[in-house]
């Protein structure tokens, strides 16, 4: 089985888990054009830098917007830092820490597609806006599913950073 990211759960608020994410190391690239077309377009180096390197393939693939392009990240495993990972070389593939985090995630099946991180994307803001959470940046798409997997049956959430809403009064 695939490893996957590791979290802790610290809540709920309807369908959303808010959750607590430890710091961890992803292999990146960014990628012009649009969303739908850069998830396959940045799979490529990233499958070509851990299979060189002998990394183990884990999950979620996480996309996300930006103004620069479409980050597209393979979440390495839990047990290795950028010191233990192969360099990545003169390609566009980077290596980047994030911090710990807590965030917020709504699970969806389906193609994974712009379609619906907007759509998605919307009801997890709106689901936010009556909670003691506040949304921080963009929301990103985390696909756990390899693409032969029918739509259905695809295990997707749409994921963005929270901190806690501060009381006025």
């Amino acid at each position: 089985m695939t490893e996957q990211q590791p979290y802790t759960a610290v809540g709920r608020w309807g369908d959303v888990e808010i959750r607590e994410y430890p710091e961890h190391t992803v292999a990146e690239v960014v990628i012009g054009g649009d969303f739908d077309s850069a998830g396959s377009k940045g799979f490529r180096p990233l499958f070509g830098y851990i299979q060189g390197g002998k990394v183990s393939m884990t999950a979620p693939v996480v996309q996300t917007p930006g103004e620069q392009g479409n980050a597209v990240a393979f979440v390495m495993p839990a047990d290795r830092s950028p010191d233990s990972l192969p360099a990545p070389g003169d390609g566009p593939v980077h290596l980047r820490v994030v911090p710990a985090c807590t965030a917020a995630a709504l699970r969806f099946s389906g193609s994974g597609n712009a379609r619906d991180l907007e759509r998605r994307g919307s009801q997890l803001r709106q689901v936010l806006a009556g909670s003691p959470w506040v949304p921080v940046g963009p929301v990103r798409l985390a696909r756990f599913n390899a693409p032969f997997i029918p739509p259905f049956l695809r295990h997707n959430e749409v994921v963005v950073d929270v901190e806690p809403a501060v009381a006025t009064g």
